[in-house]
């Protein structure tokens, strides 16, 4: 099958899944995630700011103090990214990674709090309280006052932010940051509180400081990720941080003829693994709904081993999609898994399907895929896991998630991660390295390059600068594509596999061209090549 008849394939399943209707899709909050058919700039900045602690929420101890401290630099940062991702009015149509280089702090003050304000619950109590010792105390006092103890930290520490803006940073002084980054849910005076709804939730009275969706899913932990202040804040409460531009980073549209290491023999194997995580895992796993996703994905893939024809296998998914549609069983995380899996028909010619034994007693699948792809003749090992993807809350991830990711990391061509990003954590170097050291996993140390692939809500949070940190050779090409948004994940992976097809078809390969036939423009943030990054 020539590349012309499998991209008919791919075009009716983005059309049936609406994938084009996502032209002028963005955030929540209305700003665009894409960098508009222009190339990103990717920024390393330096950024001076001020944290204020008040001491009434402190603990005694030297040790509890830093680690306050420096959790509290961190919330005021993601005020950050949250005030990139929610402000309409500042023409920043930037990102701000979750990387974070070295922090310093330059001086510490003794002085008083300087504001005055009330601090009470005014988002349902249903959300939880908070996990913060310092918010919590806070809440119990129920206030602040301006002549409070305090401590004022003036810190600094290296950033990295993706700049899609014609303004190209002009407008960085309207970014406004809270002093105090714990309480910004109450920094606006309680009586300029105004009723406000977002979808079916409505509260009656709610500062005008953060973006709508804090109606429906705000709380006090998260509050940052709602940082939109278009109130008016008294200088007291709120400041704007300066930034020192570092280095500059363009962005690439364009494969490196290098890229995948290839040499000239045609036969030489490709490998490609795809994540798919469960992004509502509330309920996922009562009424025995992952026995029935497992029964019905290898009772479908014993089916199509038996089609001569790739056509007459996709109809057999249909059942399953349809059950997803009517919210029977599944959610998004499953729906891409069982996507992705209709119409991989459509770009490799299947030889084996092998189902990991390991994974048969857990809530995963684990599949092993051998083949060739289809216009290339390539030989293609391919990894799927669908499974629990999040690393930072909920239950834990299985060390077979663990080992498929390491395994990938190690010597996969190509990784397309659905999933939650978890603000930057579930794909962090730091983080799994970690984790792997605990399966009592080797190090991974390669020399070959890698196209990561990683498409969910938020992704903007993640560029991947920290693979280098498995890197030998800094100066292999690394890729990275970004978009956000959970629906209808599975067109990405596809959209890689495709190609990937293409390269080893010596076909001239343009990223940006061959992927705009299957994800829009502005669902672009990022497609770079790493090598220039540190």
């Amino acid at each position: 099958m020539n590349f012309r008849n499998h991209f008919v394939y791919l075009l009716i399943f983005f059309l049936k899944t609406g994938v084009f209707n996502t032209a002028f899709s963005q955030t929540i909050s209305g700003n665009p995630v894409g960098c508009h058919n222009t190339q990103g700039v990717l920024t390393t900045e330096k950024m001076t700011g001020k944290i204020l602690l008040n001491k009434n929420f402190l603990p005694t101890d030297l040790n509890g103090i830093k680690k306050i401290q420096d959790e509290a630099i961190e919330v005021q940062i993601k005020h950050l990214m949250g005030l990139l991702k929610n402000s309409s009015t500042s023409n920043l149509n930037a990102a701000l990674s979750a990387y974070r280089g070295e922090l310093k702090i330059l001086e510490t003050q003794n002085l008083k709090y300087g504001s005055s304000f009330i601090i009470d619950s005014y988002l349902p109590t249903s959300r939880g309280n908070p996990s913060s010792s310092y918010t919590q105390m806070a809440l119990n006092r129920g206030f602040v006052k301006a002549t409070d103890d305090a401590l004022l930290i003036q810190y600094q520490i290296e950033l990295l932010i993706a700049d899609c803006s014609p303004l190209k940073y002009n407008s960085y002084d309207k970014i406004l940051l809270p002093y105090d980054p714990y309480l910004s849910l109450w920094l606006e005076d309680k009586s300029k509180r105004k009723p406000r709804e977002f979808g079916p939730e409505k509260i009656s009275a709610i500062s005008d400081c953060s973006s709508n969706e804090i109606v429906l899913f705000g709380n006090a932990d998260v509050s940052w990720f709602f940082w939109d202040p278009k109130c008016q804040l008294e200088s007291s409460k709120v400041y704007k941080p300066d930034f020192k531009l570092i280095k500059k980073i363009v962005s690439s549209n364009v494969l490196d003829k290098s890229f995948f290491n290839k040499n000239k023999n045609k036969n030489k194997k490709a490998s490609f693994s795809a994540v798919f995580g469960i992004v509502n895992q509330s309920d996922f796993f009562h009424e025995n709904k992952f026995e029935k996703i497992k029964s019905f994905t290898f009772e479908t893939l014993n089916a199509c081993k038996n089609k001569k024809i790739v056509s007459e296998c996709l109809p057999l998914w249909d059942g399953i999609l349809g059950a997803q549609e009517n919210n029977k069983y599944y959610e998004p995380g499953a729906y891409n898994f069982f996507l992705f899996l209709k119409y991989i028909n459509t770009l490799v010619k299947i030889e084996s399907i092998e189902h990991l034994d390991e994974s048969k007693n857990q809530n995963e699948i684990i599949l092993k895929i051998k083949g060739q792809l289809i216009d290339s003749i390539t030989p293609v090992d391919i990894a799927v896991y669908f499974g629990k993807t999040t690393l930072d809350y909920g239950p834990k991830v299985s060390s077979n998630y663990l080992r498929f990711l390491h395994n990938a990391f190690s010597d996969n061509d190509v990784i397309s991660y659905v999933g939650h990003a978890g603000l930057g954590q579930n794909l962090k170097m730091s983080v799994l390295n970690k984790l792997w050291q605990q399966e009592k996993l080797a190090p991974i140390s390669r020399q070959t390059p890698l196209w990561l692939g990683i498409y969910n809500c938020e992704a903007f949070s993640y560029f991947g600068f920290d693979l280098n940190t498995i890197f030998k050779n800094k100066f292999l090409n690394v890729f990275l594509t970004e978009t956000s948004g959970t629906e209808s994940g599975a067109k990405f992976p596809l959209a890689q596999l495709s190609l990937l097809n293409m390269y080893h078809s010596h076909q001239e390969v343009r990223v940006k061209d061959v992927m705009g036939r299957y994800v829009q423009s502005r669902e672009f943030l990022t497609m770079m090549n790493l090598k220039d990054s540190k």
